[in-house]
């Protein structure tokens, strides 16, 4: 067995397949943002379904191309994307059946799109937050996750279809728009068509002639050899589940330290062997090797950072349990692995997994928050570029998922609210959160950053935040730990501003913790309740509520800590907290 799978090795077929290309469509916008944006497809509407349609006109390559990936982009590099999850979003690429002119396709989904119509990606659609792209001239390209390359040839005079079908509400949505063009009839060289609340409809009943949204797509010659090795029945391998294309690593990044997942899926018995390697994965053209059966080896056989789990410097084959998954600390730098099976049911009786590729990164000193009035960012706890805690425990409830909002307070579930008008009747109802809850607006200067200052804690800083409509400044933190504990820090930052009106209006504050309405928790929980407001004063620790009851005071803006500098909320066992503060 091992002389097999050193002879299949060592009798490769290099491939020598050219570099990938790029382009946005339409064309142009690689180094600029459009004039346009908009919100469908990547906002919380439900049920959507779009055919987004480009000429033929707008395509770089005269020659037929293998489509591999498609991204899109914010409408600006001033947005930070939020974190977000999808519950399902299918694309479908085809050749139009028509070529573009305005207002002349056809309202019925499917009498627009060619026979080579063919889905290439389908299932969740997830993402951690893609920070603001400052400095330079556009947001950065979030890829859709194509799984199945797509064959379109541009010299035929049809025009591109892209048909996604988002289906479901969305936990976690975007934020800001997406990016797109428009203009006068015949010079966007594109259109979009679209239904809303109907995943499923026939026919669209949404139209923008002269819009569409901007998109990159990567391709290469179509009679390209594959580059990367895909999973095949019988030989399956993931990383923190990464799935690849030929086109396009299975590549995934985490905090190092961080506990990482492998999985391996191996034909029972069938005699398996892994190679590990100290490095990234490397294309069939940049030193892998295609092998006689038409599979890819994206390793470096011969380095000297390569192992066999089996056998070390050479493999050693031993049968297969099965499925096996293997958890383990993030390692810093990057490690690629690979899947080599023994398979009499594959061509010449060898299977390969995809290669999976894994970084461990450092987490940056900080990351931006929200840069604007009434704004918010999400971030996934743990993940880059943050790093930090994976989880923190908030009311007894674990909480991955934190956005940050630019009126003074952090919020844990799933769609961020952004209200500027505190009051204790929405503290009961809305998402569980903590802060020094008003109505804060930016001014030069003004910046809300986040950090880890150790694996433990996420601190988010608001500095030189105004009270809205005043030139008054703000200058104070919020903390928590993964053991639950919560500290307003820095606290003498706030200032005392002007005089509120009338309670509920936007010149009031709300400076505590709650666990926000019934079901943000865990489930099954209730809703936070309002047993009156605490006055903050040094000393402690003191008791908190009982049950589910606010900690909170409640007044004037910047009048609800006078002479304390930090309040600290620690989990008193009983599900709620108790307080000191200094």
């Amino acid at each position: 067995m091992r002389t097999l799978y050193l002879t299949a090795i060592i009798c490769f077929a290099s491939s020598l397949a050219p570099a990938q290309l790029s382009q946005t469509l339409p064309a142009g916008f690689d180094a600029v943002d459009g004039p346009s944006s908009t919100p469908y497809l990547i906002n919380n509407t439900p049920d959507q379904k779009w055919q987004w349609v480009y000429d033929s006109a707008q395509f770089s390559a005269t020659y037929q191309i293998l489509i591999s990936e498609i991204y899109v982009r914010a409408a600006s590099s001033a947005n930070a994307v939020n974190a977000f999850s999808f519950a399902n979003l299918t694309a479908t690429l085809a050749s139009s059946n028509n070529n573009y002119t305005v207002g002349s396709h056809n309202t019925n989904y499917a009498a627009n799109m060619g026979i080579d119509a063919s889905m290439v990606r389908t299932g969740p659609w997830t993402s951690p937050a893609v920070p603001a792209n400052v400095g330079f001239p556009t947001a950065t390209w979030i890829p859709l996750g194509l799984t199945t390359p797509f064959t379109f040839d541009p010299t035929l005079g049809k025009d591109l279809i892209v048909q996604l079908t988002k289906c479901g509400t969305p936990t976690v949505i975007w934020g800001p728009q997406m990016d797109g063009t428009s203009g006068a009839a015949g010079t966007v060289g594109g259109n979009r068509y679209g239904t809303l609340n109907n995943c499923t409809s026939a026919t669209w009943s949404f139209s923008n002639n002269e819009f569409a949204p901007i998109i990159r797509i990567d391709y290469l010659p179509a009679n390209s050899t594959p580059m990367y090795q895909v999973n095949v029945p019988g030989c399956i391998m993931d990383i923190n589940g990464g799935v690849g294309a030929s086109y396009q690593p299975a590549s995934v990044s985490r905090c190092i330290g961080s506990i990482s997942s492998a999985t391996f899926a191996v034909t029972p018995g069938n005699p398996f062997e892994i190679g590990v390697q100290f490095g990234p994965l490397v294309a069939a053209n940049a030193g892998g090797m295609t092998l006689p059966n038409g599979s890819v080896f994206n390793l470096v056989f011969g380095s000297p950072t390569l192992f066999f789990i089996n056998g070390g410097a050479f493999p050693v084959f031993y049968p297969s349990p099965g499925t096996f998954v293997v958890p383990f600390a993030t390692p810093p730098g990057t490690v690629a692995a690979q899947t080599v099976a023994l398979d009499p049911t594959a061509p010449g009786g060898l299977a390969l997994s995809q290669g999976c590729q894994l970084t461990g990164t450092v987490g940056a000193a900080s990351v931006a928050g929200p840069t604007g009035d009434d704004t918010s960012t999400t971030h996934l706890l743990g993940a880059a570029p943050l790093c930090g805690p994976t989880g923190v425990p908030f009311y007894g409830a674990m909480q991955t998922l934190l956005h940050v909002i630019s009126n003074g307070r952090a919020m844990f579930g799933t769609t961020p609210n952004v209200s500027f008008t505190a009051t204790t009747l929405a503290a009961t109802s809305a998402n569980p959160f903590f802060g020094a809850w008003c109505d804060l607006n930016y001014a030069a200067g003004s910046t809300v950053t986040l950090s880890a200052p150790n694996p433990n804690t996420v601190r988010v800083d608001y500095t030189n935040m105004i009270y809205w409509g005043t030139t008054v400044t703000n200058t104070f933190a919020l903390i928590i730990d993964s053991s639950g504990t919560v500290q307003f820090d820095g606290l003498t930052g706030l200032a005392v501003g002007p005089l509120p009106g009338p309670v509920g209006t936007s010149s009031n504050q709300f400076l505590g913790i709650s666990t926000g309405g019934a079901g943000t928790l865990a489930p099954g929980s209730g809703a936070a309740t309002d047993l009156g407001a605490t006055i903050f004063a040094v000393g402690g620790p003191n008791v908190g509520p009982t049950g589910l009851g606010m900690t909170y005071a409640f007044g004037a803006w910047g009048s609800l800590h006078t002479g304390i500098n930090n309040i600290t909320f620690m989990p008193n066992g009983a599900g709620n907290y108790d307080w000191a503060a200094f």
